[in-house]
């Protein structure tokens, strides 16, 4: 049973969901359940009951951030898989299937890659690079320490021994793969699992949620204050050094190189946005107190028994075959018209 877990987003817009839930497709060979997280008296309640029936809601009496809605649909969820994607992506119809092959392979944990989804705009392919230029559809990821926060799922019993999430204004998934890995988690990348992800048409939209990421990330790091100092009297250079990366990810297929060159400015001025929030995090600690996290079964991590890596099953090379190479991203257009954040790309 995969539990496919959609907490809605603080810092998207409110029918966000609709397209999401529109793209999940029901695979009879793999048992599964949708758990939405939403707010009590929510105007979209009458719709879930409506057009998506068979959501389960767990509901809240506020708007939780995302690790605070994961912890609570992992206490309601009955599925040995719980899948987390934002409620802002687009779901292919193997998504399941996909998922399920790359754990029978002896996985704990699996993400994917992310194609972007609305593509017509300069400020979506900058945001896009900002957010997803390790993950970009079509091309390997070798590091597997590190997954897309907006695609990707976790073995329940793993969860139990190594949860819950710690709660933050963000999730800070990299932070947490690290964790696990060092206690013997074994994390893939399938490239060949991607999702579309809905993105900010006008960049200077997502530069707000880009400083409050950074700065709740440089809060998080457990650095003495001589080592949160030196790092944030380098943080311009770590700025550079992300365009550069996001430039050798993009110049490995000409459609992306394309767009890369043409959103450019506007991704350095992002970088540096999320640099400056990094800096104030470390310096002054993040804007939101926390609240305890709620406990899923084992609040302790304890380290995993080493397994020998399974092989590549025969359905997941087959399944690899029928999906063949994923199309490629269209160029973008200089307009910046926004696109509302829930509608179908």
């Amino acid at each position: 049973m995969v539990s496919l877990v959609i907490v809605l987003s603080p810092n998207r817009g409110e029918d966000s969901i609709w397209g999401t839930l529109a793209t999940f497709v029901r695979d009879p060979a793999v048992p599964s359940e949708v758990i939405v997280v939403d707010e009590r008296g929510s105007p979209r309640l009458a719709r879930f009951a409506s057009d998506f029936p068979w959501v389960r809601l767990a509901l809240t009496e506020r708007r939780p951030s995302i690790p605070e809605g994961r912890n609570l649909a992992s206490t309601v969820a009955t599925g040995s898989i719980l899948a987390f994607v934002d409620d802002h992506v687009r779901l292919p119809a193997d998504y399941l299937r996909r998922l399920v092959c790359d754990f029978e392979e002896g996985a704990d944990v699996v993400g994917g890659s992310v194609a972007n989804a609305n593509p017509e705009t300069l400020g979506s392919w900058a945001h896009y690079f900002a957010e997803y230029s390790k993950w970009l559809a079509g091309i390997p990821h070798p590091d597997t320490a590190d997954l897309p926060g907006s695609n990707w799922a976790i073995r329940r019993d793993v969860l139990e021994r190594v949860g819950p999430f710690e709660p933050a204004a963000f999730a800070l998934e990299s932070l947490a793969f690290v964790k696990w890995q060092r206690l013997g988690v074994r994390i893939r990348h399938d490239p060949g699992l991607v999702i579309q992800h809905v993105h900010e048409s006008r960049i200077r939209d997502f530069w707000p949620i880009s400083f409050a990421y950074g700065r709740c990330f440089g809060a998080r790091l457990e650095l003495p204050l001589a080592r949160r100092i030196a790092r944030a009297a380098a943080l311009p250079a770590v700025a550079l050094a992300l365009q550069l990366r996001s430039f050798a990810k993009a110049r490995q297929k000409p459609e992306y190189l394309r767009a890369f060159v043409k959103c450019s400015p506007l991704l350095l001025v992002t970088f540096f946005v999320r640099s400056a929030g990094e800096t104030v995090g470390l310096l002054c600690g993040s804007s939101r107190r926390p609240t305890p996290p709620a406990p899923i079964r084992s609040s302790q991590p304890s380290a995993l028994p080493a397994r020998a890596p399974a092989p590549r099953t025969a359905k997941a090379r087959a399944l690899d075959r029928q999906q063949g190479p994923p199309p490629p991203p269209h160029a973008p257009r200089g307009g910046s018209r926004r696109r509302a954040a829930g509608s179908r790309p």
